[in-house]
């Protein structure tokens, strides 16, 4: 068994000294009991006042008992399995009890509970989001997805750990920078020589999408709930209702995204594990803990000199109309420059920090974009030159356009932003009225976006379908961009249509942008539909459709080069294979990532909105600079060799088989 520890004399005469490991697992027993007694008033209320109007909907209540009780069987568990172990008080004992199915059960169950988890609390967003939508007849609905709810939450955490039952738990020594003496529980000899960490990454990726878009609905339902006659009391009410839920789904984003890295760093770079590994608890525990704290602090049911408002089916926290989605009549163009003498009257000044701000993009855009430029003229050269070239039309293709429309997205949204920022068209914009041409540069900078979010998935998608399928890849992958290309040019449309009758104006932008610094901004849009939940859950949702995508392909390719050299060291080749796909992954998820968390501030903390917008637009930056160079610095068409067609990136469709699987270790 690997790295046990059992029988080794060493560890049979170790002696327990107080470490830093002690200390981290003393601080959960610091904020976990209140936790616990702040469930068991929550329980012990709502079965006090449970024939009470105004009191929590009884299937919402079931599953938030069954997410706490999940959550503390999951902290009971992985505390026995990891941070009790690591502070060394049990080595000596471990290392004399021989490989046994009572460790299996305390490393089965944390994994067990742990689905427990992401399974009620998707169904718990999705219930109150179905309250929400239907509030009058929605009893039958409930009770039929109640049923169908429970079984799959018994069920399908036992379907991604069925396989630990024959296996056997022992105890294994840590990796630094945990001490000598540290271990922690783990398991080998599954059935079907199956491991749990591809079971956990994809359950991850799909719930964090699920629960988040659930989330995101339900706010932006909130928001659109808004009516005339609402008192102030009522909004201050729909204020609080909002920020909970922000709040929420910020809780519950951190363990998705906390065990999401742990398993790419697990997976891609191993020795670094443990370090990530004495964090995540700590991002699993904010989800145990925040999540109760905010039900009791914000739940009217606990606080009995507050008038509960009345309503059939509370839900958590409380629904109630929101008070951030503004009428035609009520302040149509907030922030507007337009008709103020004080800008008409501006004089630019050239020496700022925005100035600054607009001008560094230009150093590392323009050499990009000539590198667009090579790359589309290969592409050109291929397509319509009788010399073949030896590339994947198919990968150029994506690569093209998914570069392309990044650019096209710089354009428009440094003309959104960055350079009314700089306060060199305030005066004019001061002059203009609300129109649709300024509405056209923020419409082509989100319709730009989602366009450009799906085509890394795609490029990925492809790359690892030629590795699957090294002789058919080429039908395959037609297929594919058949299909998904004209769908890419039109799915931008479901999230902007909104934007259609809407008009553009200037307004001014908050601190710490000085004054005279614009962007752009719409109003009078279809509806009461908000673009950033909207763009909130479809950066959620391709992020984590392309990291599992790209970890899909990373570990093919790990596999692919395992598979070639056979013992033999790693050839220098090899290595800046994994590196170039390593730095891509990473600068494809940069501008999600960016925002992801400009999105959350902008819902949760507005006051940080824009020192948020300075960052942005250079995270977004990153996909449009760094993958073209990678392809242009990585690709031998752009080489001139003489062995480039042994290193193709990308196999041709005459490639054999056997011919394949040398040439992929050398690319993508």
């Amino acid at each position: 068994m690997e790295d046990s520890i059992h029988g080794l004399q060493e560890y049979l005469d170790f002696h327990y000294v107080f470490t830093f490991s002690t200390i981290l697992a003393m601080l959960p027993l610091i904020y976990i009991p209140p936790t616990i007694c702040v469930v068991i008033h929550i329980y012990r209320t709502h079965h006090k006042n449970r024939n009470r109007p105004g009191n929590m909907d009884g299937n919402l209540f079931l599953l938030i008992m069954l997410f706490f009780s999940s959550n503390f069987g999951f902290f009971l568990s992985d505390y026995l399995r990891l941070a009790l172990p690591a502070t060394g008080i049990f080595t000596s004992w471990c290392a004399s009890v021989q490989p046994n199915h009572y460790f299996k059960v305390i490393f089965l169950l944390t994994f067990y509970f742990n689905y427990c988890v992401m399974m009620a609390l998707f169904e718990l967003c999705f219930v109150r989001l179905i309250i929400l939508l239907f509030p009058k007849d929605n009893e039958l609905l409930i009770k039929i997805i109640m049923r169908i709810g429970l079984l799959l939450f018994f069920f399908v955490p036992f379907g991604c750990t069925f396989f630990m039952i024959p296996s056997l738990g022992y105890c294994r020594q840590m990796g630094e920078p945990l001490r000598f003496g540290a271990i922690y529980i783990y398991y080998k000899g599954t059935w079907f020589s199956l491991r749990n960490t591809p079971f956990h990454l994809v359950m991850s990726v799909i719930m964090c999408s699920f629960t988040c878009s659930a989330t995101c609905i339900t706010i932006w339902k909130l928001r659109s709930s808004m009516f005339v006659n609402t008192s102030e009391r009522t909004k201050k009410m729909a204020d609080r209702a909002e920020s909970s839920l922000s709040l929420t789904l910020l809780a519950t984003m951190i363990p998705f995204i906390n065990n999401t890295i742990l398993t790419y760093v697990y997976l891609t770079s191993p020795s670094n594990v443990y370090y990530l590994m004495i964090l995540r608890p700590f991002g699993n525990d904010a989800q145990a803990v925040i999540i109760p704290w905010l039900l009791y602090f914000t739940h009217p049911m606990f606080k009995p000199t507050r008038k509960i408002l009345a309503a059939t089916n509370s839900s958590f926290p409380m629904v109630l109309p929101s008070m951030f989605v503004e009428s035609n009549e009520m302040s149509i163009l907030s922030g507007a420059v337009y008709g103020n003498k004080t800008y008409r009257d501006y004089e630019y000044t050239y020496i700022t920090w925005p100035v600054l701000i607009a001008l560094i993009p230009l150093f590392y855009m323009i050499p990009t974009a000539f590198i667009i430029g090579r790359i589309f003229g290969v592409l050109l050269k291929s397509v319509f030159s009788s010399k073949k070239l030896p590339i994947n039309n198919h990968i150029f293709l994506v690569l093209s356009l998914s570069q392309f429309l990044s650019f096209a997205y710089f354009l428009a949204d440094y003309m959104m932003l960055r350079l009314p920022a700089t306060r060199l068209f305030t005066s004019w914009c001061s002059t203009i009225e609300p129109n649709q041409y300024l509405k056209l540069i923020f419409f082509f900078t989100f319709y730009f976006n989602y366009a450009a979010m799906i085509l890394p998935f795609l490029l990925c998608l492809l790359r690892l379908i030629l590795l699957l399928f090294p002789n058919t890849h080429v039908q395959i992958n037609g297929i594919i961009l058949r299909i998904t290309i004209p769908l890419i040019l039109i799915y931008p449309i479901c999230f902007t249509f909104f934007l259609i009758p809407a008009v553009g104006y200037c307004r001014q932008l908050g601190s710490p942008y000085p004054f005279g610094s614009v962007s752009i901004y719409y109003a009078q849009s279809y509806g009461t539909f908000r673009n950033s939940f909207f763009h909130l859950a479809n950066t959620v949702f391709w992020m984590a459709a392309c990291l599992l995508v790209n970890l899909a392909l990373f570990v093919k390719l790990r596999s692919a080069i395992a598979s070639q050299e056979q013992g033999q060291p790693k050839s220098s080749r090899s290595r800046r294979a994994e590196l170039s796909l390593s730095i891509t992954i990473v600068s494809m998820i940069m501008p999600y990532f960016t925002y992801c968390i400009f999105t959350v501030v902008y819902l949760t903390v507005t006051d940080y909105t824009y020192y948020m917008m300075i960052i942005r637009p250079f995270g977004n930056d990153c996909e449009t600079v760094i993958v073209p160079w990678i392809f242009y610095l990585t690709h031998p068409v752009f080489a001139n060799r003489k062995d480039s067609t042994t290193m193709v990136t990308m196999v041709n469709s005459s490639v054999k088989k056997s011919e394949a699987k040398s040439f992929v270790v050398n690319k993508v």
